[in-house]
């Protein structure tokens, strides 16, 4: 089936609004052909005064609020795209803020294990350190407490 573009439409509408005034013309300078007096033939033309009323005023609806329909048409459209666009980058912030969240949950959770990983650690080392300086002779201890100042932080300076 074939689109009409709107210059035909146009084109066609015009012709319509043509053939109506014509044929109201024509109806008019007959009454005035076949009535002798002028009186007679204005009664005539009275009488379609309504009806010519009723088609010019059509016409003027018709055609000078077809544009507004059309550019009414066009916003009410674009308002429908731009609140598709703006529910589509919604949906796509929403996804790259849950991706964000999941992968700064699992990046928080390796920090933390390694960290609790490495207490760990540090607590056996602690450990076994201590039980190491608890096999050495005390005088030797002292001595070394005396030359390794760290030693000394570590175990308590008690000379």
């Amino acid at each position: 089936m074939a689109t009409r573009t709107d210059s035909q439409i146009s084109g066609a509408s015009a012709a319509v609004a043509v053939s109506i005034v014509v044929l109201l013309g024509s109806v008019l300078v007959a009454s005035i052909i076949k009535y002798a007096t002028v009186d007679d033939a204005l009664k005539y033309s009275a009488s379609l005064s309504a009806i010519i009323g009723v088609v010019t005023g059509a016409f003027v609806s018709y055609f000078f609020t077809r544009g507004a329909a059309q550019t009414a048409q066009q916003a009410a459209e674009t308002a429908q795209a731009v609140s598709r666009n703006a529910a589509q980058a919604v949906q796509d912030a929403t996804a790259s803020a849950t991706e964000a969240m999941q992968q700064a949950t699992q990046l928080t959770q390796s920090v933390a294990d390694r960290a609790i990983a490495d207490s760990e650690d540090a607590r056996r080392g602690n450990l076994a350190f201590r039980a190491m300086v608890a096999e050495l002779d005390p005088q030797t201890v002292q001595s070394m407490k005396k030359r390794i100042p760290v030693l000394r932080q570590a175990l308590g300076d008690d000379s």
